[in-house]
């Protein structure tokens, strides 16, 4: 049996046991799956590629789920590439997959939640050295309410700002030791005026834009306000029309909220829709030894209901819609896909067209891989899903530097290969000897 046909046989059964026979909907229509993506394959001129690097939930991560984040490619001659969440773990699989940091240079934060952010100060700090980014890090972020001590007399605006002011402090040590070795580290980690905080009440604010709407190859990323816990939080949608086309091809992505009407409105006809999933009250009761008030809290105060996603879809109705940041638990997984395809009939009744409209629904999974691309402007948009296969032991991959200037000069190269540079008695490096000896010392 064929991979294709094999993959067919999978989604009809599973459309067989989630649909009522009276319905013509099936899962997972909105994409053809194939085999395998290799890292390193080109990317076709018009096409965007979308990755889930990370797709866990909360500190529900490990091998198989690392924390949440996406990375976006788009085929043109700029070669733009963006990040859009930075989980626990997701390093890794950028590793694995072969992505330099070079590429990852403009990263957009949903929330500041640690399981969203929390690779940030890595990918920051090891940019130059082994890295191969030398210049400065774009980063995107929601602003946040001000909190006051309890005199009133200071306040703190928790945005992206306040968070980037602190993770530069947390990283200082780091960052100055590399800085001393690496030459072009002093641009890379300098975030001046490269930090830009977005307004998380406004709606449909723009993040990111390249080239004039009339223009083509124009790129622009608005986000717009999600609702997740407290102020603060955002959900994006990027929209590119490529070279020679009139209708741009539409990426949205919930990051973390409650089901709203603003993700009505700037969701509508994505072309792909990447959103947060919750699992079930049982899920987290059974999974974390949760009372059930605990469960409820975390899952229906702040995050979509499997149901409620469903009827996101019908209404917003994406040409494929994926399921992230919820653990994948076989034992809950036809819970998820029930709740999303219950809620979608349940829409879909309410709204008098019961049976008319696809369910393209596909549960998301860490290293899947999405190309959309339409062969001509009046072509329908295909969409391609694979699962990448992966390096184990990799090595960061640098794409081809050219520095002004040398890291170190001769003498300083000498020095490190010479045995003057390590002392065997005390099994300690003595370190470097710079000229500028107000901001390197050596070790004695």
């Amino acid at each position: 049996m064929t991979a294709d046909k094999k993959n067919s046989k999978v989604e009809a059964v599973v459309s067989q046991r989630t649909l009522n026979s009276s319905e013509s909907t099936s899962l997972g229509a909105g994409s053809k799956s194939s085999m395998w993506f290799y890292p390193g394959e080109e990317l076709a001129d018009g096409e965007m590629r979308v990755t889930l690097m990370g797709t866990g939930w909360g500190n529900v991560v490990g091998p198989s789920q690392k924390g949440p984040s996406i990375f976006v490619e788009l085929g043109n001659a700029r070669k733009d590439a963006f990040v859009f969440d930075v989980g626990p773990g997701c390093i890794l699989n950028y590793n694995a997959m072969g992505i330099p940091m070079s590429r990852m240079n403009h990263i957009f934060i949903s929330h500041l939640h640690m399981d969203h952010c929390s690779d940030l100060p890595f990918i920051y700090a090891f940019g130059p050295n082994l890295g191969d980014r030398f210049k400065k890090l774009n980063i995107y972020g929601p602003s946040g309410p001000t909190v006051y001590k309890e005199d009133e007399s200071e306040g703190t605006q928790l945005g992206i700002k306040n968070m980037i002011e602190g993770m530069q402090q947390f990283t200082q040590w780091h960052t100055t030791s590399f800085a001393s070795m690496t030459y072009g580290a002093d641009e890379s980690y300098n975030l001046e005026g490269n930090v830009t905080e977005l307004d998380y009440r406004a709606c449909g604010g723009t993040a990111y834009e390249t080239g004039g709407e009339d223009e083509e190859d124009h790129v622009i990323i608005k986000h717009f306000p999600a609702v997740h816990i407290i102020d603060g939080a955002i959900s994006y949608r990027l929209e590119w029309t490529p070279k020679g086309h009139d209708k741009p091809i539409v990426l949205v992505y919930s990051g973390d909220t409650l089901p709203n009407d603003f993700m009505l409105e700037y969701g509508a006809g994505a072309d792909l829709l990447v959103h947060e999933t919750a699992p079930s009250i049982d899920a987290v009761m059974n999974g974390a030894n949760a009372t059930e008030e605990e469960a409820y809290a975390i899952v229906s105060n702040s995050h979509t209901p499997a149901n409620s996603l469903g009827s996101i879809i019908q209404k917003t109705k994406p040409g494929l819609a994926v399921t992230t940041h919820s653990p994948m638990d076989p034992r809950s997984m036809e819970s998820l896909i029930m709740g999303v395809h219950e809620g979608f009939q349940e829409s879909a009744v309410s709204a008098g067209v019961a049976g008319t409209t696809p369910l393209n629904y596909q549960v998301g999974a860490d290293l899947m891989v999405f190309n959309l691309s339409k062969p001509t402007k009046d072509d329908p948009l295909e969409v391609t899903t694979r699962m990448s296969s992966l390096i184990d032991r990799p090595w960061p991959v640098r794409e081809k530097v050219n520095l002004s200037e040398d890291i170190m000069d001769d003498s300083e190269v000498d020095y490190y290969k010479s045995a003057e540079a390590y002392d065997a008695t005390t099994n300690e490096s003595k370190g470097p000897v710079f000229a500028d000896e107000d901001t390197n010392t050596t070790a004695s």
